[in-house]
């Protein structure tokens, strides 16, 4: 298994990756892939989509890392905050798609849009200190 961390490294997009599962694991966000994030070249293009890979968010503060993290529900009217526990059933059972990622470095934030089967989401994450990508290489 190669792993690679850091939070500016731009050698990897999650554009039409496939979540199987998100968890708190260590007080670190961890997302399971069914579907890997992809390789990207230095234009950023993408080249090769990684399999049997883990994405793990580690927060600058030791607390619960659930604090640092805001799940919203998207409609064309409205955007709903909802539990985490709920939307982590729902990647669970649906699995969650991952269609837009944005980070910003200077507010150390994360932002991930998807959807599944029951509808449009999106992830904030706040006070990410460091991002971990391992896959096992093809």
């Amino acid at each position: 298994m190669q792993r690679i961390e850091t939070i500016k490294n731009d050698r990897f997009c999650l554009h039409d990756s496939a979540v199987s599962k998100i968890e708190f694991c260590d007080r670190d966000l961890l997302l399971t892939f069914s579907e890997g994030f992809w390789e990207t070249d230095i234009t950023g293009k993408m080249i090769r989509q990684k399999n049997n890979c883990k994405l793990r968010y580690k927060f600058k503060f030791a607390e619960d890392g659930e604090r640092n993290l805001f799940v919203f529900k998207v409609s064309s009217k409205k955007k709903k905050e909802i539990k985490f526990s709920d939307f982590a059933e729902a990647v669970k059972k649906y699995g969650f798609r991952i269609y837009r990622e944005f980070r910003c470095g200077f507010t150390a934030q994360i932002i991930l849009e998807g959807n599944t089967a029951k509808g449009c989401y999106s992830i904030l994450t706040e006070e990410v200190e460091e991002v971990v990508y391992e896959f096992y290489d093809d």
